[in-house]
């Protein structure tokens, strides 16, 4: 009940926003296709806080890449790696970065031609004002990859976890030498929202963020493609 009233309360305030909307309560998940926006689609859902009754709001966009031509593996590999998440750094976590996806890290031993790239991580990082505005909301968990197998619920057992895990890794795997015909950027934010006199300004922020973000990944993109081409 409580999901589906913030689902009511994140909808008005997005409502100018919308363009097409299936607001699905039983599974406690907004899906936007949104106007005037980088992205295809967004879905808003919910993420349960480890031994705590809080829980985070989760943002997930996806943006198509479009035509890439004919050779879609090497381009997949090269856009694979690019992706990146935020780390805070410092006492205290004052300073907030893109780097390099962790998991892509401990991937590289696995995936035979996999390069590291900070070409996206240098382009984020000098927008300070990008930067200031994730940190002052305290985002919790904010990554940009490419179509993105299962994430893992953090209410579910370890061993179940554990496996979903391995067949995440699994597919990542696989995308990477037999990459899907349509190749989409995700961006996944979540962020601790809390119900309060702030929490339409911070459901805002986040979305606004979201979208900075997204319009970033068109504009970087197609220059990116070309200067490897």
């Amino acid at each position: 009940m409580y999901q589906a009233e913030d689902l009511d309360i994140i909808y008005k305030i997005l409502k100018n926003k919308i363009n097409i909307l299936d607001k699905n309560k039983e599974r406690g998940t907004l899906i936007i296709r949104p106007s005037n926006s980088p992205f295809e689609n967004i879905y808003i859902s919910f993420k349960p806080i480890p031994l705590s009754l809080e829980k985070l709001t989760v943002f997930f966009g996806e943006i198509p890449i479009g035509e890439i031509g004919t050779d879609t593996s090497v381009i997949y590999k090269e856009l694979k790696s690019l992706e990146c998440e935020i780390d805070y750094k410092g006492f205290l976590g004052r300073k907030v970065l893109f780097i390099s996806r962790k998991e892509l890290v401990n991937l590289k031993d696995k995936l035979k031609g996999l390069k590291i790239r900070k070409d996206l991580t240098s382009f984020l990082n000098s927008d300070k004002d990008l930067l200031k505005e994730i940190k002052k909301l305290k985002i919790h968990r904010l990554e940009i990859k490419l179509n993105v197998g299962a994430d893992v619920d953090s209410s579910l057992t370890e061993d179940i976890k554990d496996d979903i895990e391995k067949i995440s890794q699994l597919y990542e795997i696989s995308s990477f030498y037999n990459p899907p015909e349509d190749i989409y950027w995700n961006v996944i934010i979540e962020a601790y929202l809390v119900r309060g006199i702030l929490y339409p300004k911070k459901v805002a922020t986040t979305y606004q963020i979201l979208e900075n973000i997204g319009y970033k990944l068109i504009n970087f993109t197609p220059l990116f493609l070309n200067r490897i081409s």
